[in-house]
């Protein structure tokens, strides 16, 4: 290795060239990181380089390599890195340079205090934390606390010492910063006390102090990150032993798992990004779901069981299928073939909960599961038999696509045929959720399902008259046809929603035919959107799934929190269809053209933007670019003449397009770059990115709205939009290892490309002109990916290069010169 060529690919990282980004990105990775000398090289250039940059883009680096590489440094050369890299750090000016040296100190400090070596650094710490030069205090105390999330059990009996410490700098009058990381320090040492309390209560069975002592820790999450990030690995193993102990109280156990919830959803990346956790996680629940009897209630969340199947259901959307699905998959044949019901019924149910979460990968994997699936169908406990089919089909549009794009005609066929069958094998109580599968699989099998359908709707038709108790109303709910009018008076809430989505199918399909019918629609989804959420049994959607079942206290009174209803799978099955709804759009043009129907939608719509609920915030922002398109759509009818692409517009809107454009594109910046939720976002992005197809470039013409187009996409394909981050994490970029994302979460990504290449439709421009000028950061993003060797890619990340290498070549097809592999995909 040549080092002044190591010195150069560093330097190129920082020159805005995307070429030379591109290069020395790769170079660096295959050819130089992976030797111990390149350590000894980056921090020789932290000590002596003098351009600031590079001094810090060296000591990152460093810090990612110390763990891989220090091990294999020489005790001479590390007694003369340890004193010349700590010299350095104390005397750095720049503040953000001389934090980054400081957590090179704290990882190699790490490494070597586990071994017994640099023995004598904390009492040099503590001389310079008690120096009278203000960088020197900053300098000593920082990386106490750093060492403090590095190795934490080496100060365990240092308590004496560091809080000598802090007595004395804490009032120091000279550095603000000084203040800030001694209160964190006192903190991160009065945590694990937390615990054991909490502990103490659970042990001791105090109901009513567990409870406090769990809010407590929720809220901990809520905080900033540094005060729970140390201690974070432990916390969420110890959340997990309450959780699997039997020997607990069920409701402490519950906690438990909620906040393992909490976890999931605002600290994701730190789940992802620790060794094993996401594993762990997954087959502790699993082994808890074991505990599911036949007599629990399918409505009663709190009970850990179910507690612990929505746990791995969030799991599966919220981390990569390595972390979540192929350990389940692994362990499903011990599972389905376990002497005790119960372990099968568990292996099959958390199948399903999270088949969502990664249906494309799951479509890959279902030559290996089918078989357990069809000897389960044989399966003679009810318990396994019963949730077979809604636990594997409910969700498994995506994945049936998938399978039936290869060669699995026959597995199509037989999963059908058992799946009618059930409609007669299965109990009562079980046949809701055959016939819910069986429009899965009929949406998913398309023709293959056509020699099928008399028998089925022959089967079904008993259930449409039904109405004497809830689950039979259930039952009414899947084939609704023609009695939507006598739900909305039947005090159901899913043969309520079941209509709204029977209606917009119809006025879909009949198109001008279904005039006659808008008055009474659009009053009674008015009155639904106006109705006041003051209901004392409440139903929540995924953003506090945390809660359910739970009791919480709203204005003094006791409110129980229920689940989400199927109507919210269903919600989430119309968004895989999203695109499909926009080629659509002209077949509800007409309809749409009631202006009446129009500002009565807009009226009632545009509060809702702001809703504290995301499922409320997605669909009413949906709505609004839906009812501009079909605006639009009407202008083009009505003068006969198209759009034209480019700025400024050579066809003029109309005012009240105009006036559309401003409501919608108001309403969507005040969500689109703050917006924490990823499925609104996604949302969003499709949206917009339709409305340019469709629209043109009309309504880039709203003021600042292409600039805001514009941002979205650099922070995306960046990776730092804020429903990409942790909470709180918001500046910190995830690393390398730790990038790999879910299916959702790829898919923010991967609409954010679309409206890339739209928004050049609608402006006429190249599309790689369009990449360029929305941010030069886009093709290291893509320099990152083709780096990787593509033979050793995991099954889902495979797929997602190809998207990615689609995407490149029709719009940047200079930056696969080279990787002939990528090419031929």
């Amino acid at each position: 290795m040549d080092q002044q060529q190591f010195l150069s690919l560093l330097q190129g990282v920082q020159i805005p060239d995307t070429e030379r980004v591109k290069a020395a990105t790769t170079e660096l990775r295959k050819n130089y990181y992976p030797n111990p000398e390149s350590l000894l090289w980056l921090i020789e250039i932290f000590i002596s380089h003098g351009d600031q940059a590079i001094r810090q883009q060296a000591a990152v680096e460093a810090q990612r390599l110390v763990k891989k590489h220090w091990k294999h440094i020489s005790d001479a050369q590390k007694q003369q890195i340890r004193e010349q890299l700590l010299q350095k750090t104390l005397n750095e000016e720049v503040k953000l340079v001389r934090h980054s040296g400081a957590r090179v100190i704290a990882a190699i400090a790490g490494e070597d205090i586990e071994d017994g070596q640099w023995a004598n650094l904390p009492d040099t710490l503590a001389q310079a934390a008690g120096s009278p030069q203000v960088s020197h205090r900053e300098v000593g105390v920082f990386i106490l606390f750093t060492l403090l999330e590095t190795a934490s059990t080496y100060f365990a009996e240092q308590t004496a010492v560091l809080f000598q410490i802090l007595s004395k700098t804490i009032h120091d009058q000279e550095s603000t910063d000084m203040k800030t990381q001694k209160v964190l320090k006192l903190f991160l040492e009065i945590f694990p006390q937390m615990v054991s309390v909490l502990k103490n209560f659970i042990d001791t069975k105090e109901e009513d102090r567990t409870v406090q002592a769990f809010e407590v820790f929720q809220t901990l999450l809520g905080c900033e990150s540094a005060l729970i990030a140390p201690h974070f690995k432990d916390l969420a193993n110890f959340m997990l032993e309450i959780a699997a102990d039997t020997n607990n109280e069920n409701d402490a156990r519950t906690q438990a798992l909620s906040f393992l919830m909490q976890c999931t959803r605002y600290r994701k990346m730190k789940i992802q990004g620790t060794k094993d956790l996401g594993e762990k996680i997954t087959m502790t629940s699993m082994q808890i779901a074991t505990e599911l009897e036949d007599d629990d209630d399918e409505d009663d969340e709190t009970s850990p069981a179910r507690s612990a199947l929505g746990l791995l259901s969030l799991l599966a959307e919220s981390l990569p299928p390595r972390q979540v699905i192929v350990p389940l998959l692994n362990v499903l044949p011990q599972f389905s073939s376990h002497q005790d019901p119960r372990y099968r019924q568990a292996g099959i149910l958390s199948l399903g909960m999270c088949v969502e979460g990664a249906p494309d990968f799951v479509g890959t994997q279902m030559d290996n599961f089918l078989p357990i699936v069809f000897k389960l169908l044989e399966d003679p406990e009810n318990g396994a038999h019963e949730h077979l089919i809604p636990a594997l089909l409910k969700n498994l549009d995506a994945a049936m696509q998938h399978a039936a794009a290869g060669n699995s005609d026959k597995q199509t066929l037989d999963t059908m045929k058992a799946s009618c069958g059930a409609l007669d094998s299965l109990t009562e109580v079980s046949s809701l959720p055959a016939a819910s599968a069986i429009g899965s699989l009929a949406t998913s099998a398309e023709q293959e399902f056509l020699p099928f359908f008399k028998d089925t709707i022959e089967k079904l038709a008993q259930f449409v008259e039904l109405k004497s108790s809830n689950d039979e109303l259930d039952l009414r709910a899947t084939p609704l046809m023609h009695a939507s009018e006598e739900a909305l008076h039947l005090d159901h809430p899913r043969l309520k929603e079941t209509s709204y989505i029977l209606w917009s199918v119809l006025a879909k399909v009949y198109e001008e035919e279904f005039t006659p019918f808008l008055e009474g629609v659009v009053t009674a989804l008015a009155a639904c959107l106006a109705q006041k959420e003051d209901n004392l049994e409440v139903e929540l959607g995924e953003h506090a799934q945390d809660l359910l079942g739970q009791e919480v206290i709203v204005a003094g009174k006791k409110v129980k929190v229920a689940g989400a209803t199927d109507v919210e799978d269903l919600d989430d099955m119309y968004d895989e269809d999203d695109d499909e709804e926009w080629d659509d759009l002209t077949a509800v043009t007409a309809v749409a053209m009631e202006k009446e129907v129009q500002s009565k939608t807009i009226e009632a719509v545009t509060p809702l933007v702001e809703h504290n609920y995301e499922g409320v915030r997605k669909t009413a922002i949906s709505t609004m670019w839906r009812a501009y398109a079909c605006l639009f759509s009407m202008m083009e009818d009505k003068t006969g003449s198209k759009w034209t692409p480019g700025l400024p517009l050579a066809v003029q809107p109309t005012s009240e397009l105009i006036k559309m454009g401003e409501i919608v594109t108001t309403a969507t910046m005040t969500l689109w770059e703050d917006e924490y939720d990823r499925g609104v976002v996604t949302d969003i992005n499709r949206n917009v990115s339709s409305t340019l197809k469709l629209c043109g470039p009309a309504i880039l013409a709203q003021p600042n709205f292409a600039e805001a187009i514009k941002n979205v996409i650099f922070s995306i394909v960046n990776r730092l939009h804020p429903c990409q981050q942790d909470l709180g994490d918001e500046l910190e970029s995830p690393d390398d290892d730790d990038a790999e994302s879910s299916e959702y979460d790829w898919l923010v990504i991967d609409t954010a490309l679309d409206l890339t290449s739209n928004l050049a439709l609608a402006l006429e421009l190249n599309r790689n002109q369009t990449i360029l000028q929305l941010t030069p950061k886009v093709d290291p993003v893509f320099a990152a990916v083709l780096s990787e060797p593509v033979d050793q890619l995991e099954v889902e990340t495979r797929e997602k290069v190809k998207g990615v290498v689609k995407f490149i070549g029709g719009s940047h097809p200079e930056l696969l010169n080279g990787y002939e592999a990528l090419q031929n995909l």
